[in-house]
């Protein structure tokens, strides 16, 4: 068990001086330090159910369009979109206005990414600013090595366990606990799910998954709650592959809502 525990998010910030950071920021030390793994599964978890008689048949003309744009397009807002289409099609559970599930029957909480924002935020904040005293087109040199080497450290080894990707897991939770805060029932933990779309990944759409104790999202909330025991989750990541494109939507669902 990490040494964290038994600890508060202000004691563990206390006693290690790089634990308290922006987010974007954390590295593998944060998640040793909670206790916090990845599992990778080299496939879909979950097989998708055949789709009854009278659901709305999709158009594979458009299915296969935003399966391209999501894969291929480096626009965020065009990634955007197609998630959008290929988790809310027709029949989908996660199309607005859908039926909402009882409280303790926590319905997942569904996210989407683009991982090259990752590097794409990290690269802003760590890009210097320009000498007071500098010629036009100069840069701040000695800053600009230092900012290297602190890109270097933030930057994971393997982007499939890049800390920040946590860090979106609990965001999404603690979003949905805000939504559910005037509620008279409370659930013990929300499932959340994050669809991450990888340059250079045209084979599969990857999707992470979480279950969030509700304690943890009072620790975020009030850093000086004690964890008590409280077990940080274990993030797994699984792939969804987009061939056949024409049940790519039905597969995605099955992976991101367990059914």
């Amino acid at each position: 068990m990490p040494s964290s525990a038994h600890q508060s998010l202000h004691g563990l910030s206390v006693e290690n001086s790089w634990f308290a950071v922006h987010p974007v920021f954390w590295t593998s030390q944060h998640l040793d330090l909670l206790g916090i793994r990845f599992v990778h599964i080299d496939g879909p978890r979950h097989a998708v159910q055949p789709r009854r008689e009278n659901a709305v048949k999709l158009d594979p003309v458009k299915v296969i369009f935003h399966i391209m744009r999501f894969a291929s397009v480096p626009e965020p807002e065009d990634k955007l979109k197609s998630a959008f289409y290929l988790l809310c099609v027709p029949g989908s559970p996660l199309r607005p206005r859908s039926k909402p599930t009882s409280t303790r029957a926590q319905a997942p909480v569904v996210g989407f990414t683009y991982y090259r924002a990752f590097n794409w935020e990290r690269d802003r904040r760590y890009t210097p600013r320009k000498h007071p005293k500098a010629r036009y087109g100069k840069t701040n040199g000695p800053v600009e090595e230092i900012c290297k080497i602190l890109l270097r450290k933030v930057n994971p080894q393997k982007w499939e366990e890049d800390p920040y990707i946590v860090c979106l897991l609990l965001s999404l939770a603690q979003a949905q606990a805000i939504k559910q805060k005037r509620e008279k029932e409370k659930p013990d933990t929300f499932p959340v799910r994050l669809l991450v779309a990888v340059d250079g990944d045209t084979e599969f759409a990857h999707v992470f998954q979480a279950e969030i104790d509700a304690h943890i999202l009072k620790a975020l909330d009030k850093p000086t709650f004690g964890f008590n025991g409280v077990t940080w989750p274990t993030i797994t990541h699984s792939k969804v592959a987009y061939g056949p494109y024409p049940s790519f939507p039905d597969r995605l669902l099955a992976e991101v809502l367990e059914s």
